[in-house]
Parts: C-alpha cells; sequence; structure tokens
C-alpha cells in the first residue's frame, strides 16, 4: 500500500521514528546535513542519496522511492534491545517446526496484568470521585 508521502517526507518520517536528528542522520549515512534538510523540504531530489539514507534509516531503498515494499507496522531495528535482537536472530536460525513449536507456546503464556500499588489514602481519594463520575 502506497503511502501518500514524497521521498522526502518518507525520509523525515523515518527519521523521526528513529528518534534521529537530521544531524544524526547525516552523520550515519553521511550525507550533508543541508541535503537531509533539503530532501525533507522538498527541494533536493535526493536519488543519489538514496542507498546511503536507505541503510540508515534500516529500510529500503525501493520503499524510500515509493512507499510501498514495507510491511505495516514494522518495528525500526534500531529501537529493539540487544535482548530483543538476539531472540529475533535466534529465531530466524531455527527450522520450521521449531518456528511453529515456538509460536503455539508464546500463544499459550498468558499476558500478565499490571498491579496496582495505590496507597490506602489514595484509594479513598478515588472512591469519591469514581461514584460521581457514574452517578452523573
Amino acid at each position: 500500500m502506497r503511502d501518500g508521502l514524497t521521498f522526502g517526507g518518507r525520509v523525515k518520517k523515518l527519521r523521526k521514528a528513529l528518534g534521529m536528528t537530521q544531524a544524526a542522520l547525516a552523520k550515519a549515512s553521511g550525507v550533508a546535513p543541508g541535503t537531509i534538510g533539503d530532501i525533507e523540504q522538498g527541494t533536493q531530489q535526493g536519488s543519489k542519496y538514496i542507498d546511503l539514507l536507505a541503510k540508515a534509516l534500516q529500510t529500503s531503498a525501493a520503499f524510500l522511492r515509493s512507499g510501498v515494499d514495507e510491511p505495516e507496522n514494522q518495528i525500526p531495528m534500531a529501537t529493539l534491545t540487544v535482548r530483543e535482537s538476539q531472540l529475533i536472530e535466534r529465531f530466524r536460525n531455527m527450522s520450521d517446526t521449531h518456528k511453529d513449536r515456538l509460536e503455539a507456546f508464546v500463544a499459550g503464556i498468558p499476558v500478565a496484568k499490571k498491579k496496582r500499588n495505590a496507597s490506602v489514602a489514595q484509594t479513598l481519594r478515588e472512591i469519591p470521585e469514581a461514584k460521581a463520575r457514574r452517578s452523573g
């Protein structure tokens, strides 16, 4: 599905999703900071930098060009912890049979609810507020 953004818009969106400044993207890609700004503003086409930017933004050049070729809701690799990255790598190296077994096992694990550690005083304050919301 096409995202409706320009090349520069996709660069900016991905950069922000990764929590990068233009300067950080410039450093990671080797593209001048002013050029990054011009690309994002649409005043420079930037096609000669597409491979450098794609690598720094952890996406494909095809996605930067067209807005397609990326699965929806993809988590940027830069946001993963070391532990999450290691788990993904181990999963990728598993046989299909082991992947199926692991997915079935994980699907059966209940998701823990967060415990609420409210003080007695806080709870006593919240009871009248909750009653007031319910009644009116």
